[in-house]
């Protein structure tokens, strides 16, 4: 297994290495998959349910830790929130205290550091797009609400072909930052689509917020414009319907269809968007015939008229992956998320589980040699935007107590701590062309002893780290391609 050792000396061997072997204009594609919300309880519980570990748990991907801290909470700030910067012995302080936030118990000072200080989908993904520090609600924005370069840009300027897909509203935080837009908040999703639609940016988009359907597939009319604004009002809705959107995109609201796409059967040239027939999420809010916070993984029968993120997945690979120069996709296991604000045990197994199906479907492509795509030419990332408070069931009164593993197809014992995200690192995950790249990154170690016991998640980077890294290999093959025009 390939990970970052802890010591210095091999940091250092490895900061060598990667500068020896780094050859950022051998990237064609980039594939980055989060999973929002998913820290590293998040997977482990999924790990125990499914009795058996994930593709990127093998030898072959480099493994590491990453932080999720925003700038501050919102753009009123003109300089870093010192509160919020990760650190280990504010993270994983054990010492009980009294008082709740919502209702939820703070138990111990590292549950209430997290608590009070935690980041969201929209700073944090744009701070894995920009390289740039950004503030609670911000897509792709700074405090003094200048547009930051994203990746999807520089990926275009590039010559790369760009798609950004959800299990959630199409122009939700995630898949609108990983899309290259821009707003000083993220509530604007109406003008977030426009400017996914009208940008120039993305070639393919995908995910739910369609206005004629409820969250169980069921059809429905749109009563207000508030219907219509995850597809970026009314009027823009009824020309993607109508096939007369003035930038030329083609609305697949189908299954059959993105089942199609996906197995090659349908083949479409020019700008796709994906919109299912679902409103809020393709399945995680669905109705359910018990307490969803109580039912397990499948007990709730699926939205039938709905693909699969997986299906989605391959549909986006076979739109962009004729390309000769490339393409970046984002792909967003964005319903998670939705699952653990709800403390959905099962429903948060369900859709992580999900989530893996479309990672193995990128693997299975990249093996297949798809299209001339492969791993030496493919960088993959598999990570979170943030994380959340789920541990074991007594972990009220031991902190930090481990999820207890019940077998396969058992949810594991677990208790929720709130109702939203926490600030601690994130599990990632990367593997191909240009994967040493992140060798180099990690300069601080999360880890805590206190009481007998070692706390902490081991070596660990920044978001602005991944997305310092990402700009790099763009902005190699922009300064190679210039070069090679001037000789």
């Amino acid at each position: 297994m390939r990970r970052v050792s802890v010591y210095a000396a091999l940091l250092l061997l490895f900061v060598g290495v990667a500068q020896l072997h780094a050859d950022e204009t051998k990237v064609k594609n980039v594939i980055v998959m989060i999973a929002d919300g998913s820290g590293f309880n998040a997977l482990e519980a999924t790990r125990m349910w499914r009795g058996e570990g994930f593709i990127y748990d093998a030898d072959d991907w480099d493994k590491y830790a990453m932080t999720t801290y925003s700038f501050a909470r919102n753009n009123k700030a003109t300089e870093q929130d010192a509160e919020r910067v990760y650190d280990p012995v504010k993270s994983w302080d054990v010492r009980p205290v009294e008082g709740e936030k919502r209702g939820y118990p703070y138990c111990f000072e590292g549950y209430k550091w997290h608590m009070n200080n935690y980041p969201d989908s929209a700073a944090t993904m744009s701070q894995m797009m920009t390289g740039q520090r950004m503030y609670n609600g911000s897509i792709n924005t700074l405090p003094d609400g200048t547009p930051a370069v994203s990746v999807p840009e520089m990926a275009k300027k590039a010559g790369k072909k760009v798609g950004s897909i959800s299990t959630v509203f199409m122009s939700d935080a995630t898949p609108a930052a990983g899309g290259g837009a821009h707003h000083e908040y993220r509530g604007y999703q109406d003008v977030i689509a426009n400017e996914m639609f009208d940008a120039g940016i993305c070639d393919v988009i995908g995910g739910a917020g369609n206005p004629d359907y409820n969250n169980n597939g069921d059809r429905v009319r749109p009563m207000t414009e508030g219907d219509y604004k995850f597809v970026g009002g009314q009027k823009t809705w009824e020309m993607l319907k109508r096939d007369v959107h003035p930038k030329g995109w083609k609305l697949i609201e189908d299954k059959e269809e993105i089942e199609k796409l996906a197995s090659g059967e349908l083949v479409l040239n020019g700008k796709v968007v994906m919109v299912p027939k679902v409103r809020g999420t393709l399945q995680q809010g669905r109705k359910s015939e018990g307490n969803p916070r109580e039912t397990a993984p499948g007990d709730d029968v699926l939205n039938d008229n709905v693909p699969t993120l997986a299906a989605m997945t391959q549909a986006s690979l076979n739109l962009l992956g004729k390309d000769k120069n490339g393409f970046f996709l984002q792909v967003e296991g964005g319903a998670v998320d939705k699952a653990m604000h709800a403390n959905q045990t099962g429903r948060m197994i369900e859709e992580y589980d999900d989530f893996h199906d479309a990672v193995k479907v990128v693997s299975d492509y990249l093996d297949a040699n798809t299209e001339g795509n492969n791993w030496s030419n493919t960088m993959v990332i598999v990570t979170a935007d943030h994380d959340h408070l789920i541990m074991g069931p007594e972990a009220d009164k031991i902190p930090f107590q481990p999820l207890e593993d019940r077998g396969k197809g058992k949810v594991p014992g677990n208790k929720w701590f709130y109702n939203s995200h926490s600030n601690m690192p994130v599990p990632f995950f990367v593997k191909g062309q240009g994967a040493e790249l992140f060798e180099k990154l990690p300069k601080q170690l999360d880890k805590y002893e206190v009481e007998g016991r070692t706390l902490g998640r081991g070596a660990y980077f920044h978001q602005i780290d991944m997305g310092q890294t990402l700009l790099g290999v763009y902005q190699k093959q922009i300064d190679a391609k210039k070069a090679e025009a001037t000789n």
